[in-house]
């Protein structure tokens, strides 16, 4: 293999690792507003009843 083949396949691999972590992170990030906008109308439903 050349050198220019080798470092273009870990680049790749690199380039494929990072999307992978960003992924992960952005389904983490959309879980958390989905449950911050669930608490957030929990609490407004909460204050229609009260108020």
């Amino acid at each position: 293999m050349s050198e220019g083949i080798f470092i273009l396949s870990i680049d790749i691999i690199e380039r494929m690792k990072t999307q992978e972590e960003i992924m992960i992170k952005n389904t983490l990030l959309e879980e958390k507003i989905k449950k911050e906008q669930e608490r957030l109308q929990r609490k407004d439903k909460s204050r229609i009843v009260v108020g």
